[in-house]
């Protein structure tokens, strides 16, 4: 026999014989510790709520998208500054999780502002040390995938925004975990070319060696510390 489960507000209408407005928890379910992910046949939305935002974790110097810029060249200057968060001995990554704007027809239209940008951000990591000190022991692609899966977020066709390209591992884990596409500086080995072209996984290389971006990210920097300066001054 199927038993159906009935919330206990709705027994309670039933005993009043009156309609009883569901509490909010039913009608907007929520978790105040935790991420909730909400999605449909056509997009996937996560919410964080009483958590800060996950690039939040990260020295950004105030970065805001360029609207000149593609969303890909935005999402690379915004890995590099994340990316010195990282002071690892064998060298300092990060990796950005972003799912596709195609998701949600709504944002195709939307200005393409920092709220934007942060909303389509599902994650945000860099290299860790786990044996020795400063050794980049957890490369940022598995630290991202491991923080998005212990917070139930799907990253099923997503984006990985990484510093350098990915090692063998490390483009395993990202395949099986659903990612589509891969952007980086460089170009990834041929093996892993080869492999993500038999996978289906696009991989785009924004090169910084113009000095475009070299430049960006130092006004950045050099602008935030300028302005951390004249704030201590009272200025």
């Amino acid at each position: 026999m199927m038993r159906i489960l009935t919330p206990r507000w709705l027994h309670l209408s039933n005993a009043i014989g009156s309609i009883v407005t569901p509490p909010r928890s039913c009608l907007f379910p929520q978790v105040l510790s935790r991420r909730i992910l909400f999605s449909s046949s056509a997009h996937i939305v996560w919410e964080m709520t009483g958590k800060q935002h996950p690039i939040d974790s990260y020295h950004t110097y105030g970065w805001k998208p360029d609207s000149s810029l593609s969303e890909d060249v935005n999402f690379m200057d915004l890995v590099l500054l994340v990316t010195r968060s990282s002071k690892l001995r064998q060298g300092s990554m990060a990796c950005i999780l972003v799912r596709s704007a195609q998701c949600s027809p709504n944002e195709i239209d939307s200005p393409k502002n920092l709220q934007y940008f942060k909303t389509r951000i599902i994650s945000v990591a860099t290299n860790q040390s786990l044996y020795n000190e400063n050794d980049s022991d957890i490369h940022a692609e598995i630290t991202a995938l491991g923080w998005a899966a212990r917070h139930g977020i799907q990253t099923d066709a997503c984006t990985a925004y990484i510093t350098m390209p990915p090692c063998k591992r490390c483009f395993a884990a990202l395949l099986v975990a659903g990612i589509s596409r891969i952007v980086s500086r460089y170009e990834p080995p041929h093996v892993i070319q080869e492999a993500a072209q038999r996978k289906n996984v696009d991989i785009e290389v924004i090169r910084s060696d113009t000095g475009e971006q070299v430049l960006r990210i130092e006004n950045f920097v050099s602008m935030y510390d300028h302005s951390e300066v004249s704030t201590s001054n009272g200025i």
